[in-house]
């Protein structure tokens, strides 16, 4: 018989992913406990760091691929409030240790807040130019106060044509 006094070892939270689609949520973190074995790992979601205020702690089995993955389907996340992902690996004299994401995370459904877009430099927005090798285009007040803008896609279609001249 091995007698285990100590808790498991969290050593990181390594990823987030989340399906909006399917409502399931994959964490990705490091755990060991050489005495006894991790039996199982709780979720959580909290306001900070320190809590699972917004979702308490539910049981998972630990999926093994190089780091340990839970899944939790339903988690029904709510938009536009930042969340800290909670993981409490148990080991199997069900002593425990919990940790946080590196981050919070967040749902964002609501589209950016559309601004101006002009064609031409120095915002001046022109209707015709003498390049036939370069466009130079701008779009002030585009903003996203929740999740921020990470990038943009435009398009240079010739009209009389209908086709696409570029595309980045």
């Amino acid at each position: 018989m091995i007698i285990d006094l100590t808790p498991p070892e969290l050593h990181l939270v390594e990823d987030v992913f989340y399906d909006v689609d399917f409502d399931i949520i994959a964490v990705y973190y490091k755990a060991s406990d050489p005495e006894s074995g991790i039996k199982h790992t709780d979720f959580g979601l909290g306001e900070t760091k320190h809590d699972v205020f917004i979702r308490g702690y539910s049981r998972h089995e630990p999926i093994y691929d190089g780091y340990e993955m839970i899944t939790v389907d339903d988690v029904d996340l709510p938009q536009g409030i930042p969340l800290w992902i909670r993981i409490r690996p148990m080991n199997n004299v069900d002593l425990f240790v919990a940790g946080h994401g590196r981050q919070p995370i967040m749902v964002d459904h609501s589209p950016p807040i559309a601004g101006d877009v002009w064609d031409g430099d120095d915002l001046n927005n022109i209707n015709y130019q003498p390049y036939d090798d370069s466009i130079c285009a701008q779009w002030p007040k585009w903003a996203d106060p929740e999740s921020g803008i990470q990038s943009y896609i435009w398009t240079v279609r010739d009209v009389i044509n209908d086709t696409v001249i570029g595309e980045k």
